[in-house]
């Protein structure tokens, strides 16, 4: 318990040390696009804003289904929706 007591009592010293450190260098460096499962591909505006903070077609954005049955499924319908849309959009 001690043992416990003294590691916690560490990292809040450490944290607390590091933190002003930290947020000296944290630069912004993208978009977080967070929406739910029921999001449909029809729907234009959600699509085209996701592209937009992007950065436009043809950029790179990470996928992440988080909270799916089947997570690996769902990525790959999501990314291959998404290869369409900037394909369309860069009028390929």
């Amino acid at each position: 318990m001690k043992c416990c007591i003294g590691l916690s009592i560490a990292l809040v010293v450490v944290m607390l040390v590091c933190a002003p450190l930290r947020a000296e260098t944290i630069t912004h460096s993208g978009s977080l696009f967070i929406m739910g499962g029921y999001e449909r591909f029809e729907n234009k505006l959600v699509w085209d804003e996701f592209l937009r903070l992007a950065g436009g077609p043809g950029k790179k954005v990470a996928l992440l289904a988080a909270a799916s049955s089947d997570p690996q499924h769902y990525t790959r319908i999501m990314a291959s929706h998404l290869r369409e849309l900037q394909s369309r959009k860069a009028g390929r």
